[in-house]
């Protein structure tokens, strides 16, 4: 671009104030916060009905190689540990899952070689298990979607 340098400094700090102003009223909007907490109620309602919509569901984790340490949990609850071990790599446990909440899934491995992990669960209400794979270095940590409402269910 030729021209006047001052007049480039000014454009292009015209053109930066006008993409930072969007971004910085996004990140800085208080009415969301005071939103929620205007309505407390809803937010409790939601979080009991979450609680009372838990199921038992078989949690059931492949790893390859086997893992120092491997858990799930789902909204601070400890669902599946190393305690859980049935075989070479593979743990599982019934446990209680909140439709809607992702668990959340963690290994460790020692060394940062690939590693692969296949985590399934088995809720009632739906056909097939909800299954995820993932593939990780030395750490794992993941999201496992848990659907709110199950599949339509088939005649």
């Amino acid at each position: 671009m030729k021209g006047n340098p001052l007049l480039r400094l000014i454009f292009v700090l015209l053109v930066l104030s006008g993409v930072a102003w969007p971004v910085c009223r996004l990140t800085m909007q208080p009415t969301a916060s005071t939103s929620s907490a205007a309505h407390p109620a809803t937010s409790d309602a939601k979080t009991s009905d979450a609680k009372t919509s838990a199921q038992q569901a078989t949690l059931h984790v492949r790893v390859a190689p086997s893992p120092l340490h491997c858990s799930i949990k789902q909204g601070g609850r400890t669902l599946l540990t190393d305690a859980h071990f049935v075989a070479t790599g593979e743990y599982r446990v019934m446990a209680p899952i909140s439709r809607g909440d992702d668990l959340l899934v963690t290994a460790e491995w020692t060394d940062g070689n690939p590693h692969a992990l296949h985590a399934e669960v088995m809720m009632p209400g739906h056909q097939a298990p909800l299954q995820k794979d993932y593939w990780a270095g030395k750490t794992l940590e993941d999201t496992f979607p848990i659907e709110e409402h199950p599949p339509s269910q088939l005649p």
